[in-house]
């Protein structure tokens, strides 16, 4: 219905340029490659907007999981530059509970250290087929990783690379394909 890539995602949702109904369709970005949602721990996520672009990082304070070109200004048609940030939770079974312990919107006109998309093992800045290829690879012994790639590749950080990391990238790379 929602046409959500699977249980475990993270979305940037705006709905003003597109006039569409809000699902994963309508989504400014989107990725799957995260660290389970559902496993009981603490998260801790941190936003940083750059005029053009708005950077998205969980757990991993050194390596986002989201990239999404997008001027927040032009975007939400802002007075002044200000707005609102708010935040949502959900799940189809309705048997989780979502706490936001504590949170800050870090915008400034600083730019960020060149850092490594979480699941970006080719280094081309996207989640895609080539990575998915790479990861399995990988999974599978055919290849090794250096880094930063290992790093990256580890997308739920979980501390192995396995078949819960590809199947984060897969989802990512399949939702991007269907834009």
């Amino acid at each position: 219905e929602f046409s959500d890539p699977n249980a475990n995602h993270l979305a940037l949702h705006s709905t003003r340029a597109t006039k569409e109904p809000l699902n994963e369709r309508s989504a400014l970005g989107l990725t799957a490659a995260i660290p389970a949602l559902a496993d009981g721990a603490e998260h801790t996520v941190r936003l940083h907007y750059f005029p053009g672009t708005l950077t998205v990082f969980m757990d991993d304070m050194q390596r986002p999981v989201m990239r999404v070109p997008v001027n927040l200004e032009e975007e939400l048609l802002l007075e002044d530059g200000l707005a609102w940030v708010g935040f949502t939770a959900s799940n189809a079974s309705g048997k989780q509970m979502q706490f936001i312990e504590s949170w800050l919107f870090d915008a400034d006109t600083s730019a960020l250290p060149p850092l490594g998309l979480m699941g970006d093992v080719n280094g081309d800045g996207k989640l895609d087929a080539v990575d998915a290829s790479v990861l399995l690879e990988a999974i599978l012994g055919l290849q090794v990783l250096g880094q930063p790639s290992a790093t990256l590749a580890d997308v739920d950080h979980s501390g192995a690379i396995d078949l819960k990391d590809l199947r984060g990238v897969l989802s990512t790379a399949a939702w991007a394909a269907s834009r």
